[in-house]
């Protein structure tokens, strides 16, 4: 009786593995193929900025072939992994350029700047640490 409910309560388990394991496909295509990533990149010229002075950043989103992706992003500003400003939202195909101005507020903090990107392939966060100067 015991291994009757012994393998009640297993083969359940066992079935649910198997399927998921199935199931984890680790982002392939049909035929064993990898799904197309997009190259998404974030740069900025320092991660020390200036309070006040122009800070240049450059979003690029192209495709797995190297062509022009349309995008759209969203600025997400965060300190100790937590969002605590939120800012802007922008469309643009291929290379996207802004310039942003760091407040007094912000001086000395260890901060994470956030670019939110969102693509036909999905979302994805490029993250910039900063800790800006007086």
């Amino acid at each position: 009786m015991q291994s009757a409910a012994l393998r009640f309560l297993v083969q359940p388990l066992a079935l649910a593995l198997a399927v998921g394991v199935a199931s984890c496909g680790g982002g392939s295509e049909p035929g064993g193929r990898a799904a197309p990533r997009p190259q998404l990149t974030l740069a900025a010229p320092t991660h020390h900025p200036t309070v006040g002075a122009p800070w240049r950043i450059a979003i690029r989103a192209f495709g797995p072939g190297g062509r022009p992706l349309r995008a759209e992003v969203r600025y997400r500003f965060l300190f100790g992994g937590s969002v605590v400003a939120r800012r802007s939202h922008y469309r643009f195909s291929g290379t996207f350029h802004d310039t942003l101005r760091w407040p007094a507020r912000s001086a000395g903090l260890p901060l994470t700047f956030r670019a939110v990107v969102t693509t036909r392939f999905g979302k994805r966060n490029l993250d910039y640490r900063v800790r800006v100067r007086r």
